[in-house]
């Protein structure tokens, strides 16, 4: 629910699958203020294998980015 929230105010959703230590790279970019602005990150560590399936996920770590295609919106037409 969280994510489809973040997706309808435009923010790209990152989220990291994990079963061991976070990676320091993935803690240093989310707590980025100006990255916060535009993306929403989660972490889950563990995940269950439906969610393993759910997402296509084959090992972890996996990152799964997800946004929003507005490329369906109507375009004014131009003159």
């Amino acid at each position: 629910q969280m994510t489809s929230l973040s997706l309808k105010d435009g923010k790209m959703v990152v989220m990291l699958f994990h079963s061991e230590e976070i990676p320091l790279s993935y803690k240093s970019i989310s707590n980025q203020d100006e990255y916060k602005e535009e993306m929403t990150f989660f972490r889950m560590k563990d995940p269950a294998p439906e969610i393993m399936a759910q997402f296509q996920l084959k090992k972890l770590p996996a990152l799964f980015v997800m946004t929003v295609d507005d490329s369906s919106e109507k375009k004014e037409p131009t003159e």
